[in-house]
């Protein structure tokens, strides 16, 4: 899709200077959506049925990892993290960041998506000692997935996919300014 504006920033500029960090990630249709495991950079011995998270994160550096690095560098100056992708991500991804957009706070998630954050928390902290599971809430808070326009893969016009990708980028710096 559009990789090659990986990493992207938006600032604004209002009293306090806040940051929205993009992490632009396209991957084959046919690979699926984005799971937990693969964003958070975290190993699993199967389904829930089989196991919880294994108590370690990969030493791959993960999508979450490098957005974690804003926090430590930029703090509450960040306003969001976005993460756009040509495939989604899974249900259970999806219904972790939709349980924390409504919860007070993480001891008020329930059921699977509590048992995410508890897991994804404690394969994370032994890598990541300044992630607190307030901290972790708090971006989960402010992760935000968004789905991209369409891909090189699925498109047989590149010059439309790239001239949408241009007009997506140019529209959210215009919004920002």
């Amino acid at each position: 899709y559009c990789d090659w504006h990986d990493d992207y920033v938006l600032q604004s500029a209002g009293q306090v200077v806040s940051y929205r960090f993009h992490q632009v990630k396209s991957r084959v249709l046919k690979d699926g959506p984005w799971s937990l495991n693969e964003f958070f950079g975290v190993a699993r011995r199967g389904n829930r049925k089989k196991g919880p998270r294994k108590g370690t994160a990969s030493a791959k550096t993960s999508i979450f990892e490098k957005q974690f690095d804003h926090i430590v560098k930029f703090g509450a100056r960040c306003e969001a993290f976005v993460f756009v992708t040509n495939a989604g991500v899974a249900p259970d991804f999806e219904a972790l960041v939709a349980a924390v957009a409504s919860a007070p706070a993480h001891g008020d998630l329930k059921d699977d998506p509590a048992l995410d954050f508890v897991e994804l928390h404690a394969a994370l902290a032994g890598k990541l000692p300044s992630l607190t599971p307030v901290v972790f809430f708090d971006y989960l808070r402010r992760l935000v997935v968004q789905d991209t326009i369409g891909g090189f893969k699925d498109s047989k016009n590149l010059t439309n996919c790239l001239r949408n990708c241009r007009a997506l980028i140019d529209g959210r710096i215009y919004d920002m300014s």
